[in-house]
């Protein structure tokens, strides 16, 4: 587990650079983070097969992100630009190949710098997004766009709007944790024990829920 400390980004200050970067590869990384919420490693392996600029959809191997109109314009000019250069979204326009992850973390540091954001990192752009989103939407729906499990969306999430240092999974382990609940789903779907796992797990149920919940709750 990797401790971070969650830096909520400004956001005028974020509006500002946007401004300015608005056909850029600063520009479609610090959209990509702030206003769909994708990883740094999502951001480099984004391929324009994964870009759907007819629904306004990313295609991620999780899930479907919605792309805001000022996301889905930005990489409209990025494709007129630079797609004839590869598969991938984020390349650079003087090499005509794929950003490495450390590239895209300078780029973005670097545009941050610029309005004073010197503490705010691709990760806690990431997180803003998700919080936006659930002022707005339930969570079932932000944890579905935003790729977070219910175990991080408990442990790290209610920490980040407290304002209080949070911990980000690392992703082999979360990974492995996601696969050998989901063999323990599996192998126990016919018990008691087994139905309070999927109603906490896949719905998000609390214990209190799950004791108390009743046949007259239940619309199959």
């Amino acid at each position: 587990m990797q401790q971070n400390v969650f830096y909520p980004p400004d956001a005028d200050a974020l509006e500002r650079i946007l401004r300015y970067e608005r056909a850029s590869a600063t520009g479609v990384v610090l959209r990509l983070a702030w206003q769909a919420g994708l990883t740094r490693d999502e951001i480099s392996s984004l391929t324009w097969s994964g870009v759907n600029l007819i629904t306004n959809e990313l295609y991620l191997p999780d899930r479907t992100v919605p792309l805001a109109p000022d996301t889905a314009a930005c990489l409209s000019q990025w494709q007129m630009l630079v797609g004839d250069y590869g598969p991938y979204v984020v390349v650079s326009e003087q090499r005509k190949a794929r950003l490495a992850p450390q590239s895209i973390s300078r780029l973005a540091r670097t545009a941050l710098d610029t309005e004073g954001q010197s503490k705010v990192r691709l990760l806690d752009l990431r997180y803003d997004f998700v919080l936006r989103q659930l002022e707005a939407h339930d969570w079932p729906y932000v944890l579905r766009i935003s790729g977070i499990s219910v175990t991080t969306y408990r442990n790290c999430l209610a920490d980040v709007r407290r304002g209080a240092a949070v911990t980000e999974p690392e992703t082999h382990d979360a990974k492995e944790d996601e696969y050998n609940l989901w063999k323990l789903m599996q192998a126990e779907q016919d018990t008691p024990a087994g139905i309070a796992l999927w109603l906490s797990h896949q719905i998000g149920l609390s214990t209190e829920e799950i004791v108390s919940l009743t046949w007259t709750q239940v619309d199959l």
